[in-house]
């Protein structure tokens, strides 16, 4: 997935998730957060996971079950930013 080929509802799913990830790793440097890029890659681990759940709930105005998402990856590797705003663009609802 690269931005160009993103829907409106998937963009701004984008924008949360990366304000999302600076908020919780601010020392992660902006230009790493990429769709391609692995969470473990940018410093997120279990602990760090619970906290941008929380973020992407305040910020998304709806529950966020990573739980789910986790599930569905066979490898940490694939638990990428596409795949989390894939995920989300499926599960949260979109703005009137």
């Amino acid at each position: 997935m690269d931005r160009v080929n993103m829907s409106q509802h998937q963009q701004q799913i984008y924008s949360e998730v990366v304000a999302a990830i600076r908020e919780v790793v601010p020392k992660v440097a902006p230009e790493r957060i990429r769709p391609e890029a692995a969470l473990i890659d940018l410093e997120i681990d279990s602990l760090r996971l619970i906290d941008l759940t929380l973020s992407l709930e305040s910020r998304l105005g709806d529950a966020v079950f990573l739980p789910d998402w986790i599930s569905r990856v066979e490898h940490p590797r694939d638990m990428t930013v596409a795949s989390l705003v894939d995920f989300l663009a499926d599960t949260v609802a979109q703005a009137a």
